[in-house]
């Protein structure tokens, strides 16, 4: 797949813009090369800047069982909402560099009845702030409460290659209903003539969707939306079946850029490296009992980060089994070994106890 393709959202129109098709392997990953400077303060033991990008799991309640996500089985953890007590906490722990504020990590946002006061405490802290939604509760008077909110980004996780196909995958949900609601959606922001939020349509390319995916495509470009995603299915580290269309080859580990740009925040404080870590395996401190910046440059993280670029991540660690920690080829393999020889060695980054 190629990695970015541009099409004419509205051929007739010539001065609407251009929707771009995305292929995600993640939702945010900035890779290495791109910030030297994270290297240079990692090897110099000074501490890392903020995260660009803040998950926060503002509930872990869903009303779908989607079969390639691990609500569909059925969480661990005590379902519950975010306090917004604890919400602006973290907002005000993690504001000043501007990050992007997901409100999303297991759960459906759109449940949270302090939802847009938590867009607006965010957004007056000068964050960005975007949002996942299934759209199976995107009324039109929803609809319009987002459109007037100050929230600069909307994602809707839709798969709607036929009604059987996607009444299939995402469970308890129904395909023209959803559409429809996605459409008004998209409707009254080209009518009421705004720019934000942003607009992205997804759907997960997997073994149930893969052939409709082209279908996908050409019937969104006409809608409206700014952005159609086609995200690679994710196996949740044996959370969920496998429904990859298949297993890429292994060519060796390589640095996640999630442990260095950005972090996930459960609904009980729980900091994790990433958004897929449903059920706090890999818990780094917790924000109701230390300050975030001391979780962010402490022992635990560092030790994980050095981990991923001394290539010794425990094969218990559920990075160990992420697609974002595998070199798809043996260009970056060579790239790996390279900077574990002559970069990471000689600051004696080493890997498993962090010392």
């Amino acid at each position: 797949m190629k990695n970015l393709l541009k099409l004419n959202m509205f051929p007739k129109q010539a001065k609407m813009a251009k929707v771009k098709v995305v292929y995600l392997r993640n939702e945010c990953g900035l890779p290495l090369r791109k910030h030297p400077q994270v290297i240079f303060q990692i090897i110099s033991g000074l501490p890392l800047n903020g995260p660009s990008n803040v998950w926060v799991d503002i509930t872990n309640e869903c009303n779908l069982r989607c079969i390639m996500c691990p609500q569909s089985k059925g969480l661990k953890r005590e379902k519950k909402m975010m306090d917004i007590d604890v919400f602006m906490k973290i907002i005000d722990q993690v504001y000043r560099e501007r990050p992007r504020i997901i409100l999303h990590v297991s759960g459906e946002p759109l449940l949270h009845k302090n939802l847009f006061e938590m867009i607006e405490y965010a957004k007056n802290r000068g964050c960005r702030v975007s949002m996942h939604t299934n759209a199976t509760l995107l009324t039109q008077e929803m609809s319009m409460r987002i459109l007037r909110s100050s929230l600069d980004f909307i994602s809707f996780s839709f798969d709607g290659c036929t009604p059987e196909i996607y009444e299939k995958v995402r469970v308890g949900a129904k395909f023209e209903q959803v559409k429809s609601q996605i459409e008004t959606f998209l409707r009254l922001r080209h009518e009421m003539k705004l720019k934000t939020p942003r607009a992205r349509i997804e759907i997960i390319h997997m073994k149930e969707t893969k052939e409709y995916i082209p279908d996908f495509i050409q019937y969104w470009r006409t809608k409206g939306a700014d952005f159609i995603s086609v995200r690679l299915v994710h196996a949740w580290f044996g959370l969920v079946d496998d429904h990859r269309v298949r297993i890429p080859r292994n060519f060796g580990h390589k640095p996640c850029g999630q442990i260095f740009f950005s972090c996930a925040i459960l609904v009980d404080g729980t900091v994790v490296p990433c958004c897929m870590d449903f059920e706090g395996r890999l818990p780094l401190g917790n924000i109701l009992r230390q300050p975030f910046r001391e979780i962010w440059n402490g022992y635990l993280y560092n030790r994980l980060r050095r981990q991923h670029l001394g290539n010794a991540i425990p094969d218990n660690s559920i990075c160990y089994n992420c697609g974002l920690t595998r070199c798809l080829s043996k260009k970056q393999r060579i790239a790996q070994w390279f900077l574990r020889q002559f970069i990471w060695s000689k600051a004696r980054i080493g890997g498993g106890d962090g010392a």
